[in-house]
């Protein structure tokens, strides 16, 4: 069950539970409501996951009644005590708990029938996680590429965008801190600076997932380049490679810089100055053109790097992000 299906099954529930609110706000009868709807979604989760294996021969004839009933006790021990943090969030839309302070302008109707601004993803995401814990199979839907968030402010881009609700930087921040050294970067290579910001979105997940050195600083490292030949700074790390298509983990050194703009700086070098990438740098400013020739030229061994990489410079996050800063029009390098 993917977290989609979760989010969804939450709101179903709560607005099925809507209609029998307790009558007075009695904290008792609202606690016990919440708790029982709590373990319904635990129930229904359980089972989500059980149709999710392939059988067991172990599993036959009245030996599935007494799992039926192990799964149920097994619902009902998950929501028992702190339970999956559902129930304090049931209670507040059934009336029992006031509202956080960033619904306090919304009608009390509306904070009743809707779960909107009570982070729904996180909570369907933390009763998976509980559920895989237990030893019960667990199938997530990755978020999608272009949705990556980062979690490092970083100058202009703190003072540029707002943090997001749960006071993590937002796309908005990290394409704010490296517009400008894509801009230049852009004009030494002849291609537009919205797919060098894009492909630094994708090697670092929007800022959240980037190297980082050993004290753990920021090491800058914006479009994955590894320490081949490399006389500077260098960070190992465990890093995802695909060979023959099949994906595998292994430790690689990667170069590690004391600023994005010498990030930037260093990734006009080796475009430059390295033949392979001769038809990339000929893409004149094609942004798919250019993410095609790049992964043909070996940049990255991920089959679907060129896709990903289109698919971020021409989302909606990244529009929006430079909407933000004011750029709107198609800008070629």
């Amino acid at each position: 069950m993917d977290l989609v299906r979760a989010n969804a099954e939450l709101a179903r529930l709560a607005a099925a539970q809507a209609p029998a609110r307790p009558a007075g706000n009695d904290p008792a009868a609202i606690d016990r409501a919440a708790r029982e709807l709590e373990g319904a979604f635990a129930r229904m989760l359980i089972a989500s996951m059980r149709q999710t294996s392939l059988g067991d021969a172990m599993f036959a004839g009245d030996a599935g009644h007494f799992r039926d009933l192990y799964d149920q006790q097994l619902a009902r021990a998950i929501s028992q005590g702190q339970g999956l943090g559902l129930a304090p969030m049931i209670r507040r839309q059934l009336g029992g708990e006031a509202a956080p302070a960033s619904a306090g302008d919304t009608p009390p109707a509306s904070r009743f029938h809707s779960l909107d601004g009570y982070s729904r993803p996180q909570a369907a995401r933390r009763i998976l996680n509980e559920l895989a814990s237990l030893g019960i199979p667990v199938k997530t839907a990755p978020a999608p590429i272009d949705q990556w968030q980062p979690t490092r402010p970083d100058g202009l881009a703190a003072r540029t965008a707002p943090p997001s609700p749960e006071g993590k930087p937002t796309p908005e921040q990290f394409v704010a801190r490296v517009w400008p050294h894509a801009q230049r970067a852009a004009a030494e290579l002849g291609v537009d600076p919205r797919t060098l910001v894009a492909q630094a979105a994708l090697e670092t997940g929007w800022g959240r997932h980037g190297i980082r050195r050993d004290d753990g600083g920021d090491a800058h490292n914006l479009f994955g380049i590894k320490a081949t030949g490399w006389q500077g700074d260098k960070v190992a790390r465990s890093t995802r490679e695909f060979e023959n298509g099949v994906e595998r983990r292994e430790v690689a050194e990667f170069r590690a810089y004391r600023s994005p703009a010498e990030s930037f700086a260093d990734y006009v070098r080796l475009l430059k100055t390295s033949p392979r990438y001769a038809e990339a740098l000929d893409s004149g400013g094609d942004g798919r053109r250019f993410a095609q020739s790049l992964q043909r030229a070996g940049y990255a061994t991920d089959p679907q790097y060129a896709a990903k990489l289109t698919a971020i410079a021409e989302g909606p996050t990244l529009r929006r992000a430079l909407a933000q800063l004011g750029i709107t029009e198609p800008s070629k390098a």
